[in-house]
This record gives C-alpha cells, structure tokens and sequence, in this order.
C-alpha cells in the first residue's frame, strides 16, 4: 500500500480493520500521533499522553500494542485512539 494511499484512509477505518486483526496496524495508527525509532523488535518515542524528555513509550507491533513505562497507560489500536481523543492529543503536523 502506498503511503499516499495510507494517509487517504480514516484513522476511524484504520481501527477497524486492525481490530479484526491482531496486530500490524498499531504502527500506522500511533505513528500519525508519535515519532517511532525501532530499537531491537520494537518501537520506541516520546509518549504523548504526559510531558517526557527521555523515550519511555513503547509500540510492539507483533502483539499489537503499546504501553508507556513512565504513566503506564498501555492497550491496543483501539485504546490508544479513546484515549487520544479522549486528551485531545494532535496528530504530528497539526500540533
């Protein structure tokens, strides 16, 4: 899938396709909202739930989840979009 064609898809339909899975779409849902370096099999950044200067978020793409060390808020696709609506966190380049 291009990327143009990834950026054209809803975050709303995103979910629910990723839902039905389980795993390998959390990497596009999160990193439209946090800058993700792979650091071994997993990801690493900043977590946008709180204000951090040292990464302590983290995605595992094969299990199809998240979790923070630093607030400790973890879920799936589908918590991560609640809880991003749910405190306002603005997508990359709308910040």
């Amino acid at each position: 899938m291009s990327s143009d064609k990834i950026q054209s898809v809803s975050e709303d339909e995103l979910i629910k396709t990723f839902m039905n899975r389980n795993s390998g779409g959390i990497l596009q849902v999160i990193s439209r909202y946090v800058s993700l370096g792979k650091v071994g099999s997993k990801y690493v950044g900043l977590c946008p739930f709180h204000l951090e200067e040292t990464p302590s978020f983290t995605v595992d793409d094969t299990a199809g989840v998240f979790h923070c060390f630093g607030c400790l808020l973890s879920g799936n696709v589908g918590n991560f979009s609640d809880l991003a609506k749910s405190r306002n966190v603005k997508p990359i380049g709308t910040r």
